[in-house]
């Protein structure tokens, strides 16, 4: 799900949030993910400079699909690893 409306207490302020991305594991490795984090990013870009997400410790394959496209980790509470992407960064 992207929102558009997200208020991330870690940012002050509004942005825009990815939750709950998820591949089946039977159609990981085919684009699938990319396509579709795509069509997110092109979406949330409109409305917010940031975005953010949460991902698993261990979950190094969305991380790495992630930081392709210039999320970078920013923080870790428990088992999640906050992700952001920034305008200027890219």
């Amino acid at each position: 799900m992207c929102d558009c409306d997200w208020y991330s207490r870690f940012e002050g302020k509004i942005v825009g949030a990815i939750h709950e991305f998820v591949i089946a594991k039977e159609w990981q490795g085919k684009g699938i993910g990319k396509k579709l984090l795509m069509t997110c990013l092109d979406f949330l870009e409109k409305c917010s400079d940031t975005i953010e997400l949460w991902v698993g410790e261990k979950n190094f394959g969305a991380m790495k699909l992630y930081e392709k496209f210039g999320f970078v980790p920013v923080g870790k509470k428990g088992i999640w690893v906050r992700m952001v992407r920034r305008r200027q960064n890219l």
